[in-house]
């Protein structure tokens, strides 16, 4: 049977693979202590004006889609980038980056590995490894109807750690109706928004943009 999605699920399935991988979910154990990340976001050239084309406006992979990547770690591993290491390659006929890729230190042995691109297929997945097995998510996100992940444990032996893994399929939704739900109740019950992890993320997506192949310290 899918598994429910909530709406923070639908926007960022990240949230409920959190759960997912460190707790279980009754229908996986959890895989242990979560050390490595390895986020991915790409889609094709876009056209002559597009948005994603300005750097004025934002544009550039960094901006417009590290900050997913960025926040699956964030998520995941609940801390706060402490050191960025990032290559970045610029178009020839524009002022934004073709692509980019990072190695981004969380401390105490976590680590996050993110690479996106505007110049290749459209691509995306995140895949985490845990002391006692790994965890996938195919399509994180921009989820189809019905999402898929993948999983194994240590305890189902060699074969299935070197497999796809068992898979695990979530129920379709709406994720903007959820998302404006979920905003609507907020404002009704009188709850603050939590922005803490929006605002952080912006210091290591920054430096990815100013690295060009050397580490910088983020400071909090």
């Amino acid at each position: 049977m899918p598994l429910p999605q909530t709406a923070a699920v639908c926007m960022f399935m990240t949230v409920s693979w959190c759960a997912f991988t460190r707790n279980g979910t009754g229908c996986a154990p959890n895989i242990g202590r979560l050390t490595q990340i390895n986020a991915h976001f790409s889609y094709p050239p876009q056209p002559e004006g597009n948005i994603r084309n300005k750097a004025e406006w934002g544009g550039g992979p960094i901006w417009d889609i590290g900050g997913y990547c960025l926040m699956a770690g964030q998520m995941l591993f609940d801390g706060t980038p402490r050191l960025v290491g990032s290559s970045t390659e610029m178009e020839t006929h524009l002022d934004v980056e073709k692509s980019s890729a990072a190695i981004i230190d969380f401390g105490d042995g976590q680590i996050l590995n993110m690479s996106v691109s505007a110049g290749t297929s459209l691509s995306q997945m995140v895949h985490v490894v845990g002391t006692d097995g790994w965890a996938r998510l195919d399509v994180p996100f921009n989820p189809p109807a019905e999402t898929t992940a993948h999983w194994a444990h240590r305890d189902h032996g060699k074969a299935q750690l070197l497999s796809q893994g068992t898979e695990v399929r979530f129920q379709a939704c709406n994720h903007y109706q959820l998302m404006v739900s979920d905003f609507v109740a907020a404002v009704q019950e009188g709850r603050p928004a939590d922005l803490r992890q929006a605002r952080t993320c912006g210091h290591p997506v920054s430096a990815c943009g100013v690295a060009h192949q050397r580490c910088l310290t983020i400071s909090d």
